[in-house]
């Protein structure tokens, strides 16, 4: 595992098709983790008084597969009884749902919003390892020695109980529901589009836990940096790396793209050292719709680009307000 300084060439990265590392029960695993989805989900919803009189927001607990309970923001427009279109956000690698008037540009459009949180990250707890949330970065290696127990099984696990609870919701349109999010976020977004047909759009922004193998040479910080120190810690003379690469492959957001068939926007920025390009690429070059795009920005790290955010808007508009 020699780790190199820097990324492909954009020549080489627009035709990056590294192949897809699924074990052979891949499926079935997946099967197997969406069995564990109860068919109702319960949760308790507390209306707010928010100070923009054109839309209703509501604190969110949904009780997720285990029962922990996730945290969110529901955003109506406050413009009769709907239903309305809407977009489910997933936040960033030690974030949280936000704050409300980071959606506003979605909601004065009409458009609903839930903002989910990541179990164990913001304010939300695990009941899987811990009673309370936090922003401290670690969660990369818990449970990595077991798929079954790996930490994220049991996010991906609370991103499709939250869409699954998203659809039960009267004030939802369910033909025009669209996913969202930025590093994490869009691998969540990413996961949720393969597995949840019903969504119409996916908006996936230098998405995170794609080509663990790439991911592990060439990213110069962030979180993929935790696998390195877990191997250098507890696997020292790299035994059990073929192992640990094989269990993160069921967690590989690449192989889940081929599944992907609905309208997709990407964006990556080529200085981007934490999510490097390469990864970005060989999870877009691997999606099987045709309506998806990529959007470039050269100069670019891992940061929020309000140029990228006119992007999103123009797509949101073609294919979710479009449909209606």
């Amino acid at each position: 595992m020699l780790r190199s300084i820097g990324d492909f060439p954009l020549e080489k990265l627009k035709t990056y098709l590294p192949t897809l590392t699924a074990p052979a029960d891949f499926d079935s695993f997946w099967k197997e983790m969406n069995s564990f989805i109860p068919e109702t989900i319960d949760s308790e919803i507390t209306w707010l008084d928010y100070p923009v009189a054109s839309i209703k927001v509501a604190d969110v607990s949904i009780k997720s597969w285990d029962e922990t309970p996730i945290r969110a923001w529901l955003i109506v427009p406050n413009q009769g009884p709907g239903p309305f279109p809407a977009l489910l956000h997933f936040h960033g690698y030690t974030g949280s749902r936000g704050q409300v008037g980071e959606f506003l540009k979605w909601a004065l459009q009409g458009i609903a919003v839930i903002s989910f949180e990541v179990r164990g990250q913001g304010f939300s707890p695990d009941y899987a390892r811990y009673p309370n949330g936090n922003q401290i970065p670690g969660w990369m290696t818990l449970g990595i020695e077991k798929k079954e127990n790996y930490y994220y099984a049991n996010v991906y696990r609370d991103v499709l109980t939250c869409v699954d609870w998203a659809f039960q919701l009267e004030e939802i349109d369910s033909e025009r529901v669209g996913g969202y999010g930025e590093s994490q976020g869009g691998a969540l977004t990413l996961i949720a589009a393969a597995m949840r047909s019903e969504l119409c759009l996916a908006m996936a922004d230098y998405p995170f836990l794609s080509h663990f193998s790439r991911a592990v040479q060439v990213a110069g910080s962030g979180p993929y940096l935790e696998l390195l120190s877990y191997v250098k810690f507890r696997d020292p003379r790299m035994e059990n790396y073929d192992q640990l690469m094989k269990n993160l492959a069921y967690f590989d957001v690449m192989n889940f793209c081929p599944n992907i068939k609905i309208p997709t926007l990407m964006s990556i920025g080529l200085e981007d050292i934490v999510t490097p390009p390469s990864t970005v690429f060989a999870a877009y070059n691997h999606l099987a719709n045709k309506e998806i795009e990529l959007k470039i920005y050269p100069e670019n790290g891992h940061e929020p680009n309000p140029f990228h955010e006119e992007e999103r808007i123009k797509f949101v508009a073609e294919y979710l307000l479009a449909r209606g």
